[in-house]
């Protein structure tokens, strides 16, 4: 029960630090691969090498027939696919848990910002989309989309082309075209996620960074160009649960000899005379100028 206790915590911390695409990549890859992997073809490819006869007596023959036919078992095969691009995420939730922890504990030199993460979680999702497409074509390129009834083997140390025939091959095929499809849709769930997340937030974050090294261009007061506080230019989220969305942007503190006073507000209990009210609004305006 312990493995099963550690996948759960592991399984809930990638649902709480992914966004609504990356929660149904989750769900397609613990129900239609993990279960059907673990349980339903348990049962087909049990016997997968006993049950592959060939018509030879000849010692070693046969072993280096099924070898030919199956270089990998398919289920190995998907066990392997599984724990490959299940690991850019599981990366991801410890370098998050990591960064977490030391915001709790408040050491402010090992905090990162929101942006550092919002790259890490485009990058784990990049590597994710590149492992699905490999396997994919690997799958494609070992196994095809039949595995065949018959099987002419022509290894060595066969002195003659042998026949062997292969156990369940309508179940299997079933299965192959079955986790190709799987594997396609995962693909397309990856791209998508890279598409509502990254492009066009990309491409703003760019343009505010050649805005912001550009000083004194037109239409920008002393070289900054203002944006509201709700801009999708200063706002970069995953759609994380524990960590807020909204960046800090650096401020320009001016020290000057006399500040306004804010402080007086409507139903003061000593308010100054009109003068010097427009006086302190004189100043504030020639400091904001």
């Amino acid at each position: 029960m312990t493995e099963w206790t550690l996948l759960k915590r592991l399984l809930d911390a990638v649902h709480q630090h992914s966004t609504m695409i990356g929660r149904l990549w989750l769900t397609v890859m613990v129900i239609f691969r993990l279960l059907i992997v673990a349980v339903a073809t348990e049962d087909v490819y049990t016997d997968e090498q006993e049950m592959f006869v060939c018509n030879t007596l000849q010692p070693g023959c046969s072993t280096v027939c099924y070898d030919a036919f199956a270089p990998i078992s398919q289920p190995r095969f998907w066990v392997f696919h599984i724990i490959s691009v299940s690991t850019p995420s599981l990366c991801f939730i410890i370098y998050t848990w990591h960064n977490l922890s030391n915001l709790q504990r408040g050491d402010p030199k090992n905090i990162v910002s929101l942006r550092v993460l919002s790259k890490c979680y485009i990058f784990h999702v990049c590597l994710r989309a590149v492992l699905e497409v490999g396997f994919v074509l690997a799958q494609w390129k070992l196994f095809g989309f039949q595995v065949p009834v018959h099987f002419l083997c022509t290894s060595a140390p066969c002195t003659q082309p042998v026949d062997c025939y292969v156990s369940r091959p309508t179940e299997k095929t079933i299965f192959l075209c079955f986790m190709f499809c799987v594997g396609v849709f995962c693909i397309f769930l990856n791209l998508l996620e890279l598409n509502h997340l990254g492009w066009k937030k990309v491409r703003l974050a760019v343009r505010l960074k050649e805005r912001s090294s550009w000083g004194g261009c037109p239409g920008m007061r002393g070289g900054y160009e203002t944006f509201p506080p709700d801009s999708p230019s200063l706002t970069f989220s995953l759609g994380f649960r524990d960590v807020t969305s909204t960046t800090s942007l650096p401020t320009l503190d001016l020290v000057v000899g006399h500040q306004p006073d804010w402080t007086c507000a409507v139903n003061c209990g000593s308010m100054r005379d009109k003068k010097e009210i427009r006086g302190s609004k004189q100043r504030s305006a020639q400091v904001w100028i």
